[in-house]
């Protein structure tokens, strides 16, 4: 946002069909900040999770182990542990590996040597990843193309990833009320904006696809969520949307690893930052540190 505000002479900001600001940058001095805050009707989360930067994980679980990774061409000897509740940032120029790297530990892409342990347990490298989601691995990437079934309503994108928690246990029918109370509850959670739980998701805003992709794995609560340029291409309003629920979520004790284009979200969202070069790990270092080499 930065950068477009060195281009404007004027702001007007409306919010829920409503002028809410009106601003002559030459002479109202905003920031950032200021603007967002009226954006979205309330202070940025980018903001307010600076004192929560340098927290390590809950305690010293450690639910996934990476150690000596490598794929050839992409990444080399990467070794890290991430504990329960943590998040981690991988965060490196495009071609660093940073995107294979996470994609191998969906399940998405193969190793060629080293090991993870999730839990203590090998995942072997050409597993499905269906097996990856069995163990407690979600993947969530701002990809909705990817993520959504766009011919099919919220409701059914949302229970598809959840179906054990609206089928009857012994006829293996779909208990429809407990399929729409669970949508109704994730819509609220998540603020998406539509007029019931049987919209069809092609019709919804990027803003309110992306948390509908967001909402079932809230609802699958996997132990480990991966996130890939989790907010690309949405509005401000649902980015914090976005960043509420997933420090929600890391709250709770889910563990997760980012992988991002935008700067700013490592510093919203992660405990530690591996920064990564051609394939290398170089060393950690915290949210803080990342913000004064970056100056975010």
């Amino acid at each position: 946002m930065q950068e477009v505000m060195e281009f404007m002479d004027r702001v007007v900001v409306l919010r829920d069909g409503k002028l809410v600001g009106h601003y002559d940058m030459a002479t109202d001095k905003v920031t950032e900040e200021d603007l967002t805050k009226v954006i979205i009707g309330k202070k940025s989360l980018g903001h307010a999770h600076e004192a929560e930067s340098e927290r390590v994980g809950n305690g010293e679980v450690v639910v996934l182990a990476v150690q000596k990774l490598v794929k050839s061409g992409s990444y080399y000897d990467i070794s890290f542990d991430l504990h329960r509740g943590e998040c981690i940032g991988i965060f490196g120029p495009a071609g660093s590996g940073k995107s294979e790297l996470i994609k191998t530990i969906a399940g998405l892409q193969a190793y060629d040597s080293g090991s993870l342990l999730l839990k203590g347990k090998e995942a072997k490298t050409r597993e499905p990843v269906y097996v990856r989601l069995v163990k407690g691995v979600g993947y969530f990437s701002g990809e909705t193309g990817n993520e959504l079934l766009h011919d099919w309503t919220i409701t059914k994108n949302i229970s598809i990833l959840n179906i054990s928690k609206v089928v009857m246990k012994f006829f293996r029918i779909i208990r429809f009320k407990a399929e729409k109370k669970m949508a109704d509850r994730i819509v609220r959670k998540l603020r998406i904006k539509a007029p019931d739980v049987n919209t069809f998701v092609s019709t919804l805003s990027g803003g309110s696809k992306q948390k509908v992709t967001l909402g079932k794995w809230l609802e699958r609560s996997p132990d480990i969520l991966l996130l890939e340029d989790p907010t690309i291409g949405i509005d401000v309003g649902s980015r914090e949307d976005i960043y509420e629920t997933i420090l929600d979520m890391k709250n709770k004790g889910i563990s997760m690893i980012l992988v991002s284009d935008d700067v700013k979200e490592y510093s919203t969202l992660c405990d530690r930052i591996m920064l990564v070069k051609q394939g290398r790990a170089q060393k950690f270092i915290s949210a803080e540190q990342l913000k004064e080499v970056m100056e975010i």
